[in-house]
C-alpha cells in the first residue's frame, strides 16, 4: 500500500547494498554450520549453498555497479526473519 507508517522508500543503491550485507550474513552463517557439523553429506550441503552464495554476492557486486548512477527510489515493506543477530545463540550451529 502506497504511502503506508510499514513500507519506506529506498534507492536502488541501498537496496543492493542491503543485499549484499544478506548474501555475507548468508554465507558466515553457512561456514558456522560447516564447521560445526562432524556429518560429511552435511558439511558438503552447507558447503554447496555457502559457494550459491558466494556467486549470488559476486552478481549482487556487479549489480552496484551497473546501478551506482540510478535515482530511481522504490517503496518497500519491511521484512521479518527469524535469523538471530551475531549476539543471539544459535541452537543449530552451537550445539
Amino acid at each position: 500500500i502506497e504511502g503506508s507508517q510499514s513500507e519506506r522508500k529506498i534507492s536502488v543503491g541501498e537496496l543492493l547494498q542491503e543485499h549484499e550485507e544478506a548474501e555475507r550474513a548468508s554465507i558466515e552463517l553457512l561456514d558456522e554450520a560447516m564447521q560445526a557439523v562432524t556429518d560429511p553429506e552435511y558439511s558438503y550441503l552447507f558447503g554447496k549453498l555457502k559457494l550459491d552464495e558466494q556467486e549470488h554476492l559476486k552478481l549482487v557486486k556487479e549489480l552496484q555497479k551497473e546501478y551506482e548512477e540510478s535515482e530511481l527510489m522504490v517503496s518497500i515493506r519491511p521484512h521479518f526473519t527469524d535469523a538471530p543477530s551475531k549476539d543471539e545463540e544459535r541452537p543449530w550451529v552451537d550445539g
